[in-house]
């Protein structure tokens, strides 16, 4: 069995931020130290955890605002249905907005990379789902 690399956070930061900039994205850190990247026109982030060498997840922060008491209620229903249909996709609310994350454990955290781009597919998937499912039980 070999041995799984342990990356410092610098480390880790250089791993994503290298990866993405040869996929052509312009990645750059932000404030928590996470990579930040466009895609689509869209803000995304690489979590940068350096306690869980096997552990990986991409967020697209922000994608849906709630604006109300009922649509809250509404955004639960939808994000507890899309998470359950959507294999590694994780829809949740967080201060009053929606975020889509993919979640997942790897062999080694440089083994990212050639699931990536599946990732950015599925959390576009989700939340495609949940914006469906939020327009048609109440349309804005």
């Amino acid at each position: 069995m070999s041995e799984t690399v342990k990356r410092t956070r610098e480390e880790l930061q250089k791993l994503y931020l290298g990866v993405l900039a040869d996929e052509g994205y312009a990645p750059e850190l932000d404030a928590d130290g996470d990579v930040r990247f466009k895609h689509e026109g869209k803000s995304y982030f690489i979590e940068v955890r350096e306690d869980d060498p096997f552990f990986f997840r991409v967020v697209l922060p922000n994608f849906w605002e709630i604006e109300s008491e009922e649509e809250h209620v509404r955004a639960i229903r939808a994000a507890n249905a899309v998470t359950g249909d959507i294999p590694v996709a994780k829809v949740f609310g967080l201060r009053g907005d929606t975020w889509c994350a993919v979640e997942m454990f790897l062999p080694a955290q440089e083994s990212f990379e050639p699931v990536f781009n599946r990732c950015l597919l599925v959390i576009q998937q989700a939340v495609n789902h949940f914006t469906v499912l939020m327009r048609e039980s109440f349309p804005r």
